[in-house]
């Protein structure tokens, strides 16, 4: 087991969650995607994003929790409960694992990793890949490389000292 914290980085939602996990060594990231079937109802989905994500507290020695802030727009609205779900379901497992959590808006993020508060998923994804040297892998959606440069802000904020 690592003895050492890591950052959990979570882009939230319902459907699928991105997840990254910053090793607060020198190793290599891990990221990944929490599905939910759009078939089961509700409260089954919410119970199962949060055994998966809990399992990832559990195993990776987790200490801080980085976690997209809401930010509501005409885009984000028809989605917006299921979101918000999530991410209660997440942060109420912060508060059992007694996580530190730092919220990041998504102009933060994105300023973060492109230098410009108004980047793309493209220009995200690209910065990602040439800067931070992050492989493109068959799995990764835009929910997993927002978990990344999500995870990637929190470790670069003067806020966070491993």
């Amino acid at each position: 087991m690592n003895l050492k914290p890591n950052i959990l980085g979570i882009d939230p939602g319902l459907e699928r969650t991105g997840w990254c996990i910053i090793p607060s060594q020198n190793q290599a990231i891990q990221a990944g995607i929490v599905i939910t079937s759009s078939k089961d109802p509700i409260g089954i989905r919410l119970y199962d994003l949060q055994k998966q994500i809990e399992k990832i507290i559990e195993e990776k020695n987790i200490h801080l929790l980085s976690i997209e802030k809401i930010v509501i727009t005409k885009k984000i609205e028809s989605r917006l409960e299921q979101v918000l779900q999530a991410r209660g379901v997440i942060l109420s497992l912060a508060g059992k694992f007694q996580l530190r959590v730092q919220e990041i808006a998504p102009n933060t993020i994105k300023k973060a990793i492109t230098g410009s508060g108004k980047a793309n998923k493209t220009d995200i994804k690209n910065a990602l890949r040439l800067i931070y040297k992050i492989e493109h892998q068959k799995d990764y959606t835009d929910d997993v490389y927002d978990a990344i440069a999500i995870a990637l802000t929190c470790k670069n904020s003067l806020s966070y000292d491993f």
